[in-house]
């Protein structure tokens, strides 16, 4: 990070911003093995902020990436890191490539984008990652809890690609119902399962964390109030 400490100094000095400084993040597995993970140190982004697009490659060099192939290889859910494994293939052979977006799009971290096949095309699949919002969101919660973050982002979005045919003619609130339920029985459910606290890996307010509280207190019902007042802020009619 030698490279990217003064300009990182430059920006928090002429903005205004506050900063805090990143340390190393550990998780520990069922064996009570400590494994380090990827860490990247940058100040906290507070606000609107502008990232020049060479700073938003290197987050990609030197955090994403290596991010994405320690879950792949390292996370501690077997069964989530093998179909993590498994969205990184198709990347690797180019079925469904990871492409990175280094300009702001609101707030989203990650969209899954297809064109349906027609017309002698044939059918394209993509998942997009918008690189100055994973930054701000890193720069909040560290390491360990990117890690998590990534993983549950990623599978949303597998979500959506397996079940792309038949959400084709299914509304938006519908679609993403049925992906955020998915989230919370397929992923945060089965990690609790395996004894990581879900609601210590996302901060207080996130999305994340607050669709699982909801799907807790649904007992299974997607018609639940509880589910319902969920997605009125994920999706609303």
């Amino acid at each position: 990070m030698k490279r990217m400490t003064g300009y990182w100094l430059f920006a928090v000095l002429v903005t205004g911003f506050s900063f805090v400084f990143l340390t190393g993040d550990s998780v520990k597995v069922a064996s009570r093995e400590v494994v380090s993970i990827p860490n990247y140190e940058m100040p906290m982004l507070v606000g609107d902020i502008f990232l020049p697009e060479v700073w938003q490659r290197e987050f990609a060099e030197e955090l994403f990436w290596p991010m994405m192939e320690h879950i792949a290889s390292r996370y501690p859910v077997e069964s989530l890191r093998e179909q993590f494994q498994k969205v990184l293939e198709r990347h690797r052979t180019g079925e469904v490539p990871i492409v990175l977006r280094y300009k702001q799009y609101g707030t989203v971290n990650a969209m899954f984008i297809w064109r349906w096949p027609q017309d002698g095309m044939p059918e394209e699949q993509t998942f997009r990652f918008y690189v100055t919002q994973l930054m701000i969101m890193y720069s909040h919660i560290g390491s360990e809890a990117f890690m998590h973050q990534l993983l549950v982002t990623t599978l949303h979005e597998e979500f959506h690609r397996m079940h792309r045919f038949e959400d084709a003619d299914r509304s938006v609130r519908e679609i993403e119902s049925r992906a955020w339920w998915g989230d919370c029985e397929y992923t945060l459910q089965v990690m609790e399962e395996h004894g990581l606290e879900v609601k210590k890996m996302f901060v207080k307010g996130a999305l994340k964390a607050e669709a699982y509280y909801a799907y807790k207190a649904s007992r299974g019902d997607r018609n639940a109030p509880e589910w319902q007042q969920f997605m009125d802020r994920v999706a609303p009619e």
